[in-house]
């Protein structure tokens, strides 16, 4: 079973962190290992192949084998037997899930890229544009990952149209602009609150590449 790290926020969520050094041939070893009875999917690509992998034995590790993830017609995932919050999120070399016994929780894992740079102007509203440099690559990534966090919270999940596509919404979409952040973060320190309309927000630099926030919703 992978190793991974297990991080208590503020708020009472656990998240566990993989950082992914195995191979596939090593993930489909500790997957057939498990006995699921769950079939690898065959028909997608070799990343993805992994990230599935990933995820389950993530989740087997920290929750116990009996433990199934599974999707809803809008692909938000859940756990059955079902928790009261749970989310996951992926990235380059890393898996975080988050389990919440309070309620709705969301995470999000990003690698720190100038490429957000770029989209910018097309997740943040005009007053956190002011509010955040537009040169500072880790504080954009911030608030990239409070707001995916934060879409992540919902229940049910309105589709969402995020980076990279831009203009409004049409109807029934949901923009990331439209979850605010009254005073992002320039530059995190190892935990940091963030703060926001609605809800409560941690997020942590990982390995000083990598930005893992938790969201969890403060209002009905």
């Amino acid at each position: 079973m992978p190793e991974a790290e297990r991080v208590l926020t503020d708020g009472g969520v656990t998240v566990w962190l993989w950082r992914l050094t195995e191979s596939e041939r090593e993930l489909v070893g500790l997957w057939e290992r498990l006995q699921s009875g769950e079939a690898l999917p065959a028909t997608r690509s070799a990343a993805r192949r992994c990230e599935w992998l990933a995820e389950r034995l993530l989740i087997a590790t920290a929750m116990g084998t009996d433990a199934r993830l599974l999707h809803k017609p809008s692909g938000a995932p859940y756990l059955e037997p079902p928790v009261p919050g749970f989310s996951i999120s992926h990235t380059r070399g890393i898996v975080a899930i988050a389990v919440s016994n309070k309620g709705p929780v969301g995470v999000d894992v990003e690698r720190i890229s100038h490429k957000v740079l770029r989209v910018r102007n097309r997740f943040l509203s005009p007053e956190e544009l002011a509010l955040i440099a537009d040169d500072d690559v880790t504080a954009n990534i911030v608030a990239w990952t409070a707001k995916e966090a934060m879409f992540k919270t919902e229940v049910s999940p309105p589709l969402c149209r995020a980076w990279p596509w831009p203009g409004r919404a049409s109807e029934g979409e949901r923009t990331l602009a439209q979850y605010t952040l009254s005073c992002p973060a320039s530059r995190p320190g190892q935990d940091q609150a963030l703060q926001s309309d609605g809800f409560s927000l941690w997020t942590r630099i990982i390995d000083g590449d990598c930005v893992l926030t938790v969201a969890q919703p403060t209002k009905n």
